[in-house]
Protein backbone atom coordinates (compact mmCIF):
# COMPACT_ATOMS: atom_id res chain seq x y z
CA UNK A 1 0.00 0.00 0.00
CA UNK A 2 1.58 3.42 -1.18
CA UNK A 3 1.86 5.84 1.21
CA UNK A 4 -0.87 8.31 -0.06
CA UNK A 5 -2.84 5.36 0.01
CA UNK A 6 -2.09 5.06 3.93
CA UNK A 7 -2.55 8.93 4.63
CA UNK A 8 -5.90 8.71 3.21
CA UNK A 9 -7.27 5.17 5.01
CA UNK A 10 -5.93 6.95 8.13
CA UNK A 11 -7.66 10.68 7.55
CA UNK A 12 -11.08 8.43 6.81
CA UNK A 13 -10.69 7.02 10.32
CA UNK A 14 -10.28 9.54 12.17
CA UNK A 15 -12.70 11.86 9.99
CA UNK A 16 -15.08 8.62 11.25
CA UNK A 17 -13.96 8.60 14.97
CA UNK A 18 -15.19 12.30 14.64
CA UNK A 19 -17.97 11.89 13.07
CA UNK A 20 -19.19 9.35 15.37
CA UNK A 21 -18.64 11.23 18.39
CA UNK A 22 -20.65 14.33 17.22
CA UNK A 23 -23.21 11.64 16.64
CA UNK A 24 -23.44 10.53 20.04
CA UNK A 25 -23.07 13.24 21.85
CA UNK A 26 -25.98 15.21 19.77
CA UNK A 27 -28.96 16.16 22.05
CA UNK A 28 -26.72 16.60 25.03
CA UNK A 29 -25.70 19.99 26.70
CA UNK A 30 -23.84 22.03 25.05
CA UNK A 31 -21.26 22.18 27.95
CA UNK A 32 -21.48 18.08 27.85
CA UNK A 33 -20.88 17.46 24.19
CA UNK A 34 -18.20 19.77 23.58
CA UNK A 35 -16.09 18.38 26.65
CA UNK A 36 -16.51 14.99 25.12
CA UNK A 37 -15.62 16.00 21.83
CA UNK A 38 -12.27 18.35 23.32
CA UNK A 39 -11.09 14.71 24.72
CA UNK A 40 -11.85 12.52 21.88
CA UNK A 41 -9.54 15.49 20.01
CA UNK A 42 -6.70 14.94 22.45
CA UNK A 43 -6.67 11.05 22.53
CA UNK A 44 -6.52 11.42 18.91
CA UNK A 45 -3.57 14.35 19.07
CA UNK A 46 -1.84 11.93 21.35
CA UNK A 47 -2.38 8.81 18.98
CA UNK A 48 -1.21 10.74 15.72
CA UNK A 49 1.49 11.92 17.79
CA UNK A 50 3.55 9.10 19.15
CA UNK A 51 2.06 5.85 16.78
CA UNK A 52 3.13 4.96 13.32
CA UNK A 53 0.71 5.37 10.62
CA UNK A 54 0.11 1.68 11.28
CA UNK A 55 -0.01 1.86 14.69
CA UNK A 56 -2.74 4.75 14.39
CA UNK A 57 -4.70 2.70 12.11
CA UNK A 58 -4.81 -0.70 14.25
CA UNK A 59 -5.88 1.87 16.82
CA UNK A 60 -8.77 4.04 15.63
CA UNK A 61 -10.18 0.95 14.24
CA UNK A 62 -10.00 -1.04 17.87
CA UNK A 63 -11.59 2.07 19.44
CA UNK A 64 -14.36 2.03 17.07
CA UNK A 65 -14.79 -1.66 17.40
CA UNK A 66 -14.33 -1.81 21.45
CA UNK A 67 -15.12 1.73 22.08
CA UNK A 68 -18.29 2.14 20.69
CA UNK A 69 -20.15 0.25 23.39
CA UNK A 70 -18.91 2.73 25.85
CA UNK A 71 -19.63 5.60 24.35
CA UNK A 72 -23.65 4.81 24.22
CA UNK A 73 -23.43 3.80 27.55
CA UNK A 74 -21.46 7.22 28.38
CA UNK A 75 -24.41 9.18 26.95
CA UNK A 76 -27.03 7.02 28.19
CA UNK A 77 -25.62 8.31 31.87
CA UNK A 78 -25.71 11.61 30.90
CA UNK A 79 -29.52 11.45 29.92
CA UNK A 80 -30.23 9.61 32.98
CA UNK A 81 -28.60 12.64 34.79
CA UNK A 82 -30.65 15.01 32.92
CA UNK A 83 -27.51 16.76 31.31
CA UNK A 84 -29.55 17.31 27.75
CA UNK A 85 -31.39 19.96 25.46
CA UNK A 86 -34.83 18.79 25.87
CA UNK A 87 -35.98 19.90 22.40
CA UNK A 88 -32.85 19.13 21.05
CA UNK A 89 -32.80 15.65 21.71
CA UNK A 90 -36.72 15.45 20.82
CA UNK A 91 -36.01 16.65 17.29
CA UNK A 92 -33.25 13.89 17.06
CA UNK A 93 -35.30 11.43 18.05
CA UNK A 94 -37.52 11.96 15.73
CA UNK A 95 -34.72 11.97 13.15
CA UNK A 96 -33.73 8.96 14.33
CA UNK A 97 -37.37 7.18 13.73
CA UNK A 98 -37.62 8.36 10.39
CA UNK A 99 -34.41 7.75 8.84
CA UNK A 100 -33.87 4.39 10.46
CA UNK A 101 -37.62 3.47 9.36
CA UNK A 102 -36.28 4.62 5.61
CA UNK A 103 -33.58 2.68 5.83
CA UNK A 104 -34.88 -0.53 7.13
CA UNK A 105 -38.11 0.20 4.36
CA UNK A 106 -35.19 0.79 1.70
CA UNK A 107 -33.13 -2.12 2.69
CA UNK A 108 -35.93 -4.42 2.32
CA UNK A 109 -37.08 -3.53 -1.09
CA UNK A 110 -33.67 -3.92 -2.43
CA UNK A 111 -33.49 -7.09 -0.80
CA UNK A 112 -36.68 -8.02 -1.71
CA UNK A 113 -35.61 -6.94 -6.08
CA UNK A 114 -32.44 -9.11 -5.13
CA UNK A 115 -34.48 -12.16 -4.32
CA UNK A 116 -36.60 -11.37 -7.26
CA UNK A 117 -33.90 -10.93 -9.77
CA UNK A 118 -32.09 -14.21 -8.57
CA UNK A 119 -35.80 -16.29 -8.95
CA UNK A 120 -36.05 -14.48 -12.81
CA UNK A 121 -32.62 -14.81 -14.18
CA UNK A 122 -32.42 -18.69 -12.66
CA UNK A 123 -35.91 -19.64 -13.95
CA UNK A 124 -34.25 -18.05 -17.22
CA UNK A 125 -31.00 -20.27 -17.18
CA UNK A 126 -32.92 -23.41 -16.14
CA UNK A 127 -36.26 -23.96 -17.83
CA UNK A 128 -36.14 -21.33 -20.21
CA UNK A 129 -38.97 -19.22 -19.45
CA UNK A 130 -40.43 -16.84 -21.63
CA UNK A 131 -40.69 -13.87 -19.94
CA UNK A 132 -41.09 -10.28 -20.83
CA UNK A 133 -38.42 -8.84 -22.02
CA UNK A 134 -39.51 -5.43 -20.63
CA UNK A 135 -41.17 -6.54 -17.59
CA UNK A 136 -37.47 -8.16 -16.95
CA UNK A 137 -35.35 -5.13 -17.52
CA UNK A 138 -37.74 -2.90 -15.78
CA UNK A 139 -37.22 -5.06 -12.72
CA UNK A 140 -33.24 -5.37 -12.88
CA UNK A 141 -33.23 -1.65 -13.08
CA UNK A 142 -35.49 -1.04 -10.51
CA UNK A 143 -33.45 -3.58 -8.75
CA UNK A 144 -30.65 -1.63 -9.37
CA UNK A 145 -32.10 1.65 -8.39
CA UNK A 146 -33.46 0.56 -4.97
CA UNK A 147 -29.71 -0.92 -4.26
CA UNK A 148 -28.04 1.97 -5.17
CA UNK A 149 -30.55 4.14 -3.24
CA UNK A 150 -30.28 2.51 0.24
CA UNK A 151 -26.23 2.71 -0.52
CA UNK A 152 -26.44 6.78 -1.09
CA UNK A 153 -28.73 7.01 1.85
CA UNK A 154 -26.56 5.59 4.27
CA UNK A 155 -24.62 8.71 3.17
CA UNK A 156 -25.53 12.23 4.77
CA UNK A 157 -24.12 13.82 1.71
CA UNK A 158 -26.16 11.92 -0.94
CA UNK A 159 -29.30 11.05 1.15
CA UNK A 160 -31.60 13.38 -0.99
CA UNK A 161 -30.59 11.41 -4.15
CA UNK A 162 -30.65 7.86 -2.58
CA UNK A 163 -34.42 8.51 -1.40
CA UNK A 164 -35.46 9.59 -5.06
CA UNK A 165 -34.08 6.25 -6.13
CA UNK A 166 -35.94 4.41 -3.66
CA UNK A 167 -38.93 6.20 -4.76
CA UNK A 168 -38.48 5.44 -8.28
CA UNK A 169 -38.07 1.90 -7.35
CA UNK A 170 -40.66 1.36 -5.00
CA UNK A 171 -43.25 2.85 -7.22
CA UNK A 172 -43.27 -0.07 -9.91
CA UNK A 173 -41.14 -2.97 -8.33
CA UNK A 174 -43.40 -4.71 -6.07
CA UNK A 175 -46.09 -4.55 -8.46
CA UNK A 176 -43.79 -5.80 -11.21
CA UNK A 177 -42.07 -8.42 -8.89
CA UNK A 178 -45.90 -10.29 -8.34
CA UNK A 179 -46.39 -9.97 -11.80
CA UNK A 180 -42.87 -12.52 -12.49
CA UNK A 181 -43.41 -14.30 -9.41
CA UNK A 182 -46.91 -15.12 -10.83
CA UNK A 183 -44.71 -17.02 -13.76
CA UNK A 184 -41.76 -18.77 -12.30
CA UNK A 185 -43.13 -19.74 -8.71
CA UNK A 186 -45.52 -21.87 -7.88
CA UNK A 187 -45.89 -20.09 -4.32
CA UNK A 188 -45.82 -16.54 -5.90
CA UNK A 189 -49.16 -18.48 -8.61
CA UNK A 190 -50.78 -20.19 -5.45
CA UNK A 191 -50.61 -16.41 -3.65
CA UNK A 192 -51.83 -14.41 -6.62
CA UNK A 193 -54.64 -17.16 -7.00
CA UNK A 194 -55.93 -17.52 -3.32
CA UNK A 195 -55.37 -14.39 -1.41
CA UNK A 196 -58.43 -12.12 -2.60
CA UNK A 197 -57.08 -8.43 -3.31
CA UNK A 198 -53.58 -9.16 -3.57
CA UNK A 199 -52.97 -7.18 -6.71
CA UNK A 200 -54.64 -4.17 -4.56
CA UNK A 201 -52.36 -4.47 -1.52
CA UNK A 202 -49.29 -4.88 -3.44
CA UNK A 203 -50.14 -1.64 -5.21
CA UNK A 204 -51.57 0.13 -2.09
CA UNK A 205 -47.56 -1.21 -0.50
CA UNK A 206 -46.44 0.52 -3.92
CA UNK A 207 -48.47 3.79 -3.46
CA UNK A 208 -47.53 4.04 0.47
CA UNK A 209 -43.61 3.38 0.29
CA UNK A 210 -44.02 6.08 -2.49
CA UNK A 211 -45.62 8.51 -0.09
CA UNK A 212 -43.44 7.58 2.89
CA UNK A 213 -40.19 7.90 0.69
CA UNK A 214 -41.27 11.17 -0.53
CA UNK A 215 -42.37 12.76 2.84
CA UNK A 216 -39.03 11.87 4.47
CA UNK A 217 -37.11 13.62 1.36
CA UNK A 218 -39.46 16.64 1.80
CA UNK A 219 -38.71 16.50 5.51
CA UNK A 220 -35.02 15.97 5.16
CA UNK A 221 -34.51 18.88 3.01
CA UNK A 222 -36.15 21.03 5.22
CA UNK A 223 -34.20 20.44 7.61
CA UNK A 224 -30.78 20.35 5.30
CA UNK A 225 -31.67 23.36 4.82
CA UNK A 226 -32.49 25.18 8.22
CA UNK A 227 -29.14 23.74 9.14
CA UNK A 228 -27.55 25.65 6.92
CA UNK A 229 -28.84 29.17 7.70
CA UNK A 230 -27.85 28.25 11.09
CA UNK A 231 -23.84 28.30 10.17
CA UNK A 232 -24.53 31.25 7.61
Amino acid sequence: MSTIHQARGTALLIRGVLGWSAYYTRGLRTDVADDRRREVLSDLYEQTAHADSGGLRASLVARAMLGAADDLLWRHERIRRGEVERRALRAHRTADFLLGSVGVLGFFLAVAGVYVCVRVVSSIWSNGSELSVSSVAAVLTLTASATLGFLCFTQPRYRSVGIVLMVAAASALPWLSMKLLYVVSATGTAAYNHIPGLSLVIAGASVGLSLVFTSVLLWWKTRRRGSRRKHV
